[in-house]
């Protein structure tokens, strides 16, 4: 594992995909009470308008939840699990973007997405958001070098 990032998940949908994906949450807070039925959790806290406006300024939809954290994950882990399958991205700066790729990454079956550290997008609440739930099961990594990390998977038989 690596670097832990704490992190919120954005609109009521996202919030919903994360709970049906078993992310661990530490808490939903919503400003419309009379949509809390379907979500069956302890977890809520009804809050105003403003309060969720301060977490973020993301479109929210009267819904935040906190997850507990983001793990980036090692290059160890594609030579360990031998996917058929890598993913690198190289310069990518919009979160949205990146969102949209780990969505359509997910829907090709890639389990394994490597990024850079420097110069490059994190994940973002809005990189969660609009991948709608695609970056659950995807193990990213960030790696200080793409070439190195290109070399080290090669020198692996991939």
């Amino acid at each position: 594992m690596g670097v832990i990032m704490k992190k919120f998940i954005c609109g009521k949908n996202s919030v919903l995909d994360a709970i049906e994906n078993g992310i661990a949450i530490k808490m939903i807070y919503t400003s419309k009470p009379h949509l809390i039925k379907k979500i069956n959790s302890a977890k809520i806290k009804v809050v105003k308008n403003s309060f969720l406006n301060s977490l973020t300024r993301e479109n929210h939809q009267g819904f935040i939840a906190e997850i507990a954290e983001f793990n980036y994950f090692n290059i160890d882990e594609v030579i360990i699990d031998k996917p058929n399958i890598v993913l690198m991205l190289d310069h990518l700066q919009d979160p949205r973007n990146f969102g949209a790729i780990l969505r359509s990454a997910n829907a090709f079956g890639v389990k394994h997405v490597i990024i850079p550290k420097n110069r490059s997008v994190k994940m973002t609440p809005a990189a969660a958001k609009v991948s709608s739930g695609g970056y659950v099961g995807i193990k990213i990594i960030r790696v200080n070098s793409l070439i190195n990390a290109a070399e080290k998977l090669r020198k692996n038989s991939f």
